[in-house]
Parts: structure tokens; C-alpha cells; sequence
């Protein structure tokens, strides 16, 4: 099977296959370091609690695109 054949297969799979396959492929191409992803999931853990204490909070996808256009125009 030539790489086209398989990206048309792969574009043809449900969405959630799609997703698993992106994310599988795109971790083939950087493998993990364990201890960078330890220290991911400890600020992930940090942040959480930090959200659930109510020290901080969220805001809109929209809203951070805005933050983010008014710091960087183009």
C-alpha cells in the first residue's frame, strides 16, 4: 500500500479513529521523555487545583484569540 492509498483510507475513517491515528502518528514522531511528561502532569494537577480552589479562572477560546490579536496584530 503506497502512503497516498493510506492517507485516503485514513481520511475516510469516523472521527474518532481519525483522532487516534493523528495523535498516534504524531507521538511516533517525538517519543516521550518521561520525566517531561511527569512534570506535565503535575502542572496539569496544579493548575486543576488551582481552578478548583478558585485562585484562578477561565475564559473563552474567543476571548483569549481577541487577548491574543490586540498583544500580536498583525
Amino acid at each position: 500500500m503506497t502512503t497516498l492509498q493510506l492517507l485516503k483510507e485514513a481520511q475516510d475513517l469516523p472521527l474518532e479513529e481519525k483522532a487516534l491515528l493523528a495523535d498516534s502518528l504524531l507521538r511516533s514522531l517525538s517519543p516521550s521523555d518521561p520525566a517531561l511528561e511527569a512534570q506535565w502532569i503535575a502542572e496539569v494537577r496544579r493548575r486543576s487545583a488551582a481552578l478548583d480552589a478558585g485562585m484562578t479562572s477561565t475564559i473563552s477560546l474567543e476571548e483569549w484569540r481577541q487577548k491574543v490579536q490586540a498583544r500580536f496584530p498583525r
